[in-house]
């Protein structure tokens, strides 16, 4: 059989061209290569329909590359691991991001933990090494890609998920990350991916290392503009010129997430206030605003901005230009905090505080803080910035960065 991988095809030009990167060097490597689209949201027990357009583009790239594409419903996971602690998250007036849950607990938990073997042993490191040597090699190539054909008569493009449950040797998805390796304790480490616009370690930054040491990111080393003339290259047309998806897999295109979670929260119209308790507007939700954000309020003059908000009054109170004091934190606390590694960093366990840097939110760049541990609880932390940072709210997510690019872990902010 090979080497068997497993490339998550999400229908989307990323999850396509790393699945053809593989399936160019399967036969020089003995790869067998399979793709599993993931069904994780439904509507009325049948896929959405943006679920079922990836669904058929994931079929055609499955088709042009010769590989079998199976599928795997995970709704119900990701229902009680991601979408309800999203929802409650809501309710407290906090601001979750559901892509951390979703590759922590589906992408990296539950579809790892029913695809992978975990063979005791396995020189996984080494193995992945030599798989990403040869991906680079074929992602140069000045020509499209010669694509081994199936080597059976009997061949099925649609197998069962159960034929590959528990046999595969390494899950392969479209994140833009790296995985390095520890000198010291041989195991993977996440680094920043070399297209740092697309760099996508922030929304891994909770997954295990376990689940690490059996992946492969075949993209971590390519611009993403590479990606779509490699797609284009090879005939994926279908995914090349394809407009990217926001990353909710619940929310449909031209669908506004307020609007959305609206059939599952209760919005909480109710006021918009100074910080001096001077009511200066209507809003239609407390959920729908987070630190930050601009608030349109009627008949006002100037700009003003969010600084905070209360579920219980349904008040949100608002301060004038976005320069304001109260829209910066020179200092949070995070809780719920996650190590890759399943342990302290050294420096921090040995004198309870570490330089690092510090990622509050996808887009922005990680700046300089010093973390330290908390007295009491070994997942919560203490972050001091150098500078203020702006529009920080509850519930965010925060990601922790080496000052060489290996992602630590993650936690969200209090």
């Amino acid at each position: 059989m090979g080497t068997r991988v497993v490339v998550g095809l999400s229908g989307g030009v990323d999850s396509s061209v790393s699945a053809l990167l593989l399936r160019s060097c399967a036969q020089k490597l003995n790869l067998d290569v399979h793709g599993v689209f993931m069904h994780n949201w439904d509507t009325e027990g049948q896929m959405c329909p943006t679920a079922s357009r990836d669904y058929q583009d994931a079929l055609k790239t499955a088709s042009q590359l010769g590989i079998p594409l199976s599928t795997v419903n995970l709704t119900k996971e990701y229902w009680t691991r991601v979408f309800e602690p999203m929802i409650e998250s809501l309710e407290n007036g906090e601001t979750p991001n559901p892509d951390i849950g979703c590759n922590r607990w589906i992408k990296f938990g539950a579809f790892a933990d029913l695809m992978l073997n975990r063979k005791p042993g396995t020189e996984y490191n080494q193995l992945r090494a030599r798989i990403m040597e040869e991906i680079e090699k074929c992602a140069l190539s000045p020509d499209p890609l010669p694509l081994p054909k199936p080597t059976s008569a009997k061949w099925n493009p649609t197998p069962s998920i159960t034929t590959l449950i528990g046999t595969a040797d390494f899950i392969v998805t479209g994140h833009y990350a790296r995985i390095g390796l520890d000198p010291i304790l041989s195991r993977p480490v996440l680094k920043r991916a070399l297209d740092r616009k697309k760099d996508q370690t922030y929304f891994l930054s909770t997954i295990s290392h376990t689940s690490l040491q059996q992946t492969i990111f075949p993209l971590g080393n390519l611009q993403k503009p590479q990606v779509k003339q490699i797609a284009a290259r090879n005939g994926l047309d279908h995914v090349s010129k394809k407009r990217e998806s926001m990353g909710i897999c619940f929310i449909e295109p031209g669908e506004k997430f307020g609007d959305f979670v609206g059939g599952y929260i209760d919005h909480r119209p109710g006021n918009f206030v100074t910080m001096d308790g001077e009511v200066v507007g209507r809003h239609d939700g407390v959920a729908r605003f987070t630190v930050g954000q601009g608030a349109r309020i009627s008949g006002a003059k100037g700009k003003w901005f969010v600084s905070g908000k209360d579920v219980d009054t349904g008040n949100v109170t608002v301060v004038p230009g976005s320069t304001h004091p109260a829209l910066y934190r020179d200092s949070i606390q995070v809780r719920d905090w996650v190590w890759i590694d399943a342990q302290e960093p050294t420096e921090l366990s040995t004198n309870k505080s570490m330089k690092g840097m510090l990622k509050i939110r996808h887009q922005s760049e990680p700046v300089p803080v010093k973390f330290r541990s908390s007295k009491c609880l070994t997942t919560e932390y203490s972050v001091y910035f150098e500078g203020p940072q702006l529009g920080i709210a509850s519930g965010q997510h925060a990601a922790l960065y080496s000052t060489n690019d290996i992602c630590l872990g993650g936690g969200k902010i209090k």
